[in-house]
């Protein structure tokens, strides 16, 4: 039996004619709340870019570059946009948000910044790419390694450093192998120095007799340099690779950097100076050359 009485539908009926406006209002904001609550963080997110772009107080960029990076994938499309901008401190909080996403979307920004005109920008992409891809990233990365500019190259070694598998390792190096460009050379040194690659020993070993100058620092060695020059006191906390020089006064030829990864890679040194005569170079490098030769008779 129906308990709900014809004369209360047609009271509710005539109600709403009566209330049209009313009734229409109330879905109206229910529509829009619920709307609000679907797109809450997209529209925070493209609120929270704006501010980034238009604060120039460090604390506060910080704080929406943070909320940034919590809904990174959410971000990906308006912070890559701010790679555009002349702003290299804001560039570099862009690809720090962009290097936290998970979505494919943020492949195509994270190789552009890539090709930043910054080093502090390209080194944090690159890892940023590293981190996200993993062995994935290995095609990209390897096809870099044959752009025309040196620096891009540079960035793509700074990601298989990152990435650390046997065939990451095995493109840093061929690199090393066949490079002739100095800045290539020695962040290339340095991928082999920190991952300890037995395989990069024969090309360091040539490289102890080129006496070119170095007169950019691969991108670990910038990175501890510019901690030197700030933070010295806090060294101790910096949990930096033990086999890095810890002074400011680092190689300032390819045959250094090469001997500091040897040394690193080998724990032997031989006494190798680049600055010795021609004749007790040439003996110390001789004498490395047969440790290493006798390394594999054995």
């Amino acid at each position: 039996m129906n308990d709900v009485h014809p004369s209360s539908d047609r009271s509710l009926a005539r109600w709403l004619r009566a209330n049209r406006g009313t009734v229409v209002a109330v879905v109206v904001l229910l529509a829009a709340w619920a709307t609000l609550l679907v797109f809450r963080t997209p529209i925070r997110v493209r609120w929270w870019t704006w501010k980034l772009q238009h604060t120039a107080e460090p604390a506060a960029r910080l704080s929406y570059a943070n909320a940034l990076a919590a809904h990174a994938d959410l971000a990906v499309a308006p912070v890559g946009a701010l790679l555009d901008q002349s702003d290299q401190a804001l560039r570099l909080l862009a690809v720090d948000v962009l290097s936290r996403a998970r979505c494919p979307q943020v492949q195509p920004y994270l190789l552009k910044a890539m090709r930043d005109r910054d080093e502090d920008v390209r080194y944090t992409a690159a890892l940023g790419l590293a981190r996200w891809q993993g062995e994935r990233a290995l095609p990209v990365l390897e096809s870099m390694l044959n752009d025309r500019d040196e620096l891009t190259v540079c960035a793509a070694l700074v990601a298989l450093q990152r990435v650390g598998s046997p065939a990451a390792a095995d493109l840093v190096t061929a690199t090393l192998n066949e490079a002739e460009s100095v800045p290539v050379l020695v962040q290339a040194a340095e991928c082999a120095h920190v991952t300890g690659s037995v395989q990069a020993v024969p090309r360091l070993l040539e490289l102890l007799a080129d006496d070119r100058p170095v007169t950019v620092l691969p991108a670990l060695q910038r990175s501890v340099q510019r901690f030197l020059q700030n933070r010295p006191d806090k060294l101790a906390e910096a949990n930096l690779p033990t086999s890095l020089p810890t002074t400011i006064d680092f190689g300032a030829t390819v045959a250094d950097h090469a001997a500091q990864a040897l040394r690193s890679i080998t724990g032997e040194s031989f006494g190798f100076d680049s600055r010795d005569p021609p004749e007790r170079r040439r003996q110390t490098i001789d004498a490395w050359r047969a440790w290493w030769a006798s390394q594999h008779t054995m």
